[in-house]
């Protein structure tokens, strides 16, 4: 270094930026997040490029440094195309309410893009009420996604069948598994609607979608969770430790019903400690009332009334109020509920929900999260029109 040499002058810069550089480099190899090496990067590409700019500049005739500053310069466009590629990644994309209450229902830890883009794979199929979509012992090479209607789910070891909503899927354990440890379906499903929409991927295709981490992770997350709580592949390992722990002798009979048909995702001790708060009633024909309360019905039938559209008929495992609990002061439309005669509610009220929220946070959310995804339900095909419900046809 020339012994004049002096920080406060220009030459004294450009050697600063030059080692600079080095310094910004060193950070950018400590870093995790993708976006921070790649900005760090950019930076340090500047700094070099611009003192060995200097240093080029300086140097005597015959005497250059372009091959530096030309992969300098490669690098640096390299590093900006990753880093506007890795911000664009990470950005949101907009997305129908009816495909982001899909999302939220099938695969809720996935990144709106990640859906965009697993959306446009799917091949999707409608059926008619009754198609047999799997049957029992039936064997099959693609994943599988209710997207809009209602299932009913058979299984021999089971005594009550079983409905399945928008946002359940099957195929999930032979994927898991492979053919050879689960290659044959253990239940029968069935179009329970007047139709059904079924978003599909075969294994290949979900394995080229895979290749994101980011995405892997938020599908293998909605597969465990469909294995284990939806098909109930774990769920009775789970349940079966508090079984026989849970006293039903004084438990309203229905109250299995609006378990398996609105709170599947609760174990047998917490659905007894939620019935302790539902009060069954058995109705007359007539007007159906509601205050502050979340209404299922248990038993029967319900019509519903509304000004500008046609009746509809809702039968078993119909439930209301879940939008006013969520949304107290939002607006509310009108419509007027007509209860059978002989049909049983169950009323949750509001209040004991909120009790339940300070005693046992753990199962309000799960509580909570049944709610939404009959919310979300309703969402992805409005009520009107939504396979879920029975619709009243002459």
């Amino acid at each position: 270094m020339n012994p004049s040499f002096s920080w406060l002058t220009i030459e004294g810069l450009f050697v600063a930026l030059g080692h600079a550089s080095f310094a910004i480099t060193f950070l950018a190899y400590a870093q995790r997040n993708i976006i921070k090496l790649r900005m760090l990067a950019i930076a340090s590409l500047i700094a070099g490029l611009t003192y060995n700019g200097w240093v080029h500049y300086r140097m005597p005739e015959g005497q250059d440094l372009w091959p530096v500053l030309l992969w300098l310069g490669i690098f640096l466009v390299q590093n900006v195309y990753m880093a506007g590629s890795a911000v664009r990644d990470q950005l949101e994309v907009p997305l129908t309410p009816r495909s982001r209450a899909l999302m939220a229902a099938a695969v809720p830890d996935m990144h709106s893009r990640d859906w965009s883009r697993l959306a446009k794979l799917a091949r999707v199929e409608r059926f008619e009420e009754g198609a047999t979509l799997i049957d029992i012992g039936d064997s099959t090479d693609r994943i599988s996604i209710l997207a809009a209607g209602q299932l009913l789910m058979t299984r021999p070891d089971r005594d009550q069948p079983l409905f399945r909503h928008p946002g359940e899927m099957w195929g999930e354990l032979t994927y898991f598994m492979g053919a050879d440890a689960f290659g044959q379906s253990p239940c029968r499903l069935q179009v329970h609607s007047p139709c059904a929409e079924v978003w599909s991927w075969s294994y290949r295709e979900i394995a080229s979608f895979c290749k994101s981490d980011r995405a892997r992770a938020a599908l293998f997350a909605g597969f465990v969770r469909a294995a284990g709580l939806q098909h109930g592949s774990v769920a009775p390992l789970i349940n079966a430790v508090s079984e026989d722990s849970v006293d039903t002798r004084n438990r309203h009979p229905l109250v299995p019903r609006i378990h398996a048909e609105c709170f599947a995702g609760l174990g047998q001790r917490e659905m007894a400690r939620v019935a302790d708060d539902i009060r069954f009633e058995t109705c007359t024909e007539g007007r159906l009332s509601m205050v502050d309360e979340i209404v299922m019905l248990a038993q029967g039938e319900v019509r519903v009334q509304r000004s500008d559209r046609q009746h509809l008929v809702l039968r078993t495992g119909a439930l209301f109020g879940e939008v006013g609990f969520f949304s107290p002061a939002g607006p509310r439309e009108r419509v007027t509920l007509h209860v059978s005669e002989g049909s049983t509610i169950a009323r949750l009220p509001y209040a004991a929900m909120r009790r339940l929220a300070a005693e046992n946070p753990a199962l309000f959310s799960k509580l909570t999260h049944a709610l939404a995804s009959h919310m979300a339900q309703k969402l992805v095909q409005p009520l009107e029109a939504d396979a879920t419900y029975l619709l009243e046809r002459a």
